[in-house]
């Protein structure tokens, strides 16, 4: 089996500059304001490409966009539509 060789890295000095690259997004704006649908497919969206980065060894682009993945799974929790349909414990 043959693995690809590591690319260099070419979008930050450091784990600071990563996640602040990782947090500069629309997308994650965008998902804050929206409902479980909207959310769900930026998800996708963005785990398709955080596979194909990885799968291309550009860690970089990977850590970044899973970064953002978990930025809107954290904007799903909290979407309007997910807390109205919570059950309400007495």
């Amino acid at each position: 089996m043959t693995t690809k060789d590591k690319m260099e890295l070419y979008i930050a000095n450091n784990l600071e500059e990563l996640n602040k690259r990782a947090d500069d997004n629309p997308s994650i704006a965008k998902a804050k304001l929206s409902n479980c649908a909207q959310i769900t497919e930026i998800i996708e969206k963005t785990w398709e490409e955080a596979k194909k980065a990885e799968a291309n060894n550009d860690e970089e682009r990977a850590y970044i966009l899973y970064i953002r993945l978990y930025s809107c799974f954290s904007a799903l929790k909290q979407a309007k539509d997910v807390i109205n349909n919570q059950v309400k414990e007495f």
